[in-house]
């Protein structure tokens, strides 16, 4: 099994841990995730010829009944074959994003694999790339240690979709922590 795929399917396992842990205390001391209608605002204004499409935000549990805000908007120059990128900003809560950051070895140092490699972001962020095939990527980082902000990007370079990702607000995103 490639690198990558262990390392999603760990990541993937973690994360399921987590909602179930935050389902299970919930009654004891029920997370927090900021209202998704304040995420909805941070995500990029349109640039460069591509048109913003419908924001979507929720509140919806995750299917184990944890805590989960989610804002994303989907960028395009309205052909099928030009750019298109979807931009989320997601909060799990407080003890999802604990263990996000125990299974994301990218946060710590650097990886490399057929499929996934760490980025830095103009601003020193770190950054996960995966490719998902041809030209379907991924670019993720983690903003204020609770925050997973994402650039799915099809039609597009690992360079375009990396200036999408850093299209976003990050201070402006972490101060919603606070």
């Amino acid at each position: 099994m490639p690198t990558s795929i262990r390392n999603t399917a760990a990541a993937s396992a973690i994360v399921a841990v987590a909602m179930l842990f935050a389902h299970d205390v919930r009654a004891q001391t029920p997370p927090k995730v900021v209202d998704a209608a304040r995420l909805a605002p941070l995500l990029p204004p349109a640039w460069g010829g591509l048109q913003r499409g419908k924001v979507d935000f929720d509140n919806k549990p995750t299917i184990t009944g944890g805590p989960h805000a989610n804002a994303e908007a989907v960028y395009s120059k309205g052909s099928t074959a030009a750019f298109e990128a979807i931009m989320h900003i997601t909060d799990g809560g407080e003890i999802s994003a604990n263990y996000y950051k125990m299974g994301a070895n990218w946060l710590r140092e650097d990886t490399r694999d057929e499929t996934q490699h760490s980025l830095v972001l103009a601003d020193g962020r770190r950054a996960q790339f995966t490719s998902m095939g041809k030209d379907i990527l991924q670019i993720e980082t983690f903003v204020a240690d609770r925050f997973v902000v994402r650039a799915n990007c099809s039609h597009s370079s690992e360079a375009e979709c990396k200036a999408a990702l850093e299209k976003f607000d990050f201070k402006a995103i972490g101060k919603l922590k606070e």
